[in-house]
C-alpha cells in the first residue's frame, strides 16, 4: 500500500521543481532534529555527570565544615587545627607549585611537581590536585618540609603517598629513596 503511494507521489514530485525541493528541505529537517536530539542527550548526560561531581564536592565540603565544629567543640584542645588556615583563591594555584618546589628544593632539586586537574574541573570542583615525586636525599628535611606543608596558611589533604626504600646489600629494604604523593589544595 505504502509502495502504490510513493509511485504515485515520485512521478508528480519529479515533475515540479517546487515540489522536489521541499521534499530535500524536509528530508535536510528530518536529519537535522536527529543531530539536534543526538546532541542534546550528549549534553545532558555530561550536565548530569557534572551535577553528581559537584554535589560530591559539596557533601566533602561539608564534611570539611563538619569536621572544623568537631574540633571546636572537643574542649578547644584542637582549634588552632583550621584557625590560621584558609581556602585558597583560583589566582593562587599556579604559584602555590613555586611554593611546594621551595618546600622540596632541599631535598630534591630536580623534584617533579605537576598539576594534575584541568582547568575547567578547578572551576567545578573547587580544588587542585598536584603530583609530587621526589627522590629522598634527607629524610629528616622531607619530613620538615611535610611538616612545614601541614603548617602552612592553606587546607591541604595528601593523598595517594607512596614511599620505594633503597635495598643494601643483604637485600633487606632500609632505607627511605623516593616517595610520590597527591596534594589535594582546596580552593574558594
Amino acid at each position: 500500500m505504502q509502495k502504490n503511494i510513493f509511485q504515485k507521489i515520485w512521478p508528480i514530485t519529479k515533475k515540479h521543481k517546487v515540489l522536489r525541493t521541499l521534499c530535500l528541505l524536509c528530508v535536510i529537517f528530518l536529519l537535522l532534529i536527529c543531530v539536534f536530539f543526538a546532541l542534546k542527550l550528549v549534553y545532558a548526560n555530561r550536565i548530569e555527570v557534572n551535577k553528581k561531581q559537584i554535589a560530591k564536592n559539596e557533601q566533602e565540603l561539608t564534611a570539611l565544615q563538619r569536621l572544623i565544629l568537631d574540633t571546636q567543640n572537643k574542649n578547644n584542645l584542637d582549634i588552632s587545627l583550621f584557625q590560621d588556615k584558609s581556602f585558597a583563591s583560583y589566582d593562587e594555584v599556579v604559584p602555590f607549585i613555586a611554593l611546594l618546589e621551595k618546600m622540596f628544593e632541599k631535598i630534591d632539586p630536580k623534584a617533579e611537581i605537576v598539576v594534575k586537574s584541568q582547568e575547567d574541573q578547578i572551576f567545578i570542583d573547587h580544588f587542585a590536585d598536584y603530583n609530587v615525586k621526589l627522590k629522598i636525599n634527607d629524610k629528616d628535611a622531607f619530613f620538615k618540609a611535610l611538616q612545614e606543608l601541614n603548617d602552612s596558611r592553606f587546607i591541604i589533604k595528601i593523598m595517594n603517598f607512596m614511599m620505594q626504600y633503597k635495598t643494601d646489600e643483604t637485600g633487606k629494604k632500609n632505607d627511605l629513596d623516593e616517595t610520590e604523593f597527591i596534594i589535594r589544595l582546596f580552593l574558594k
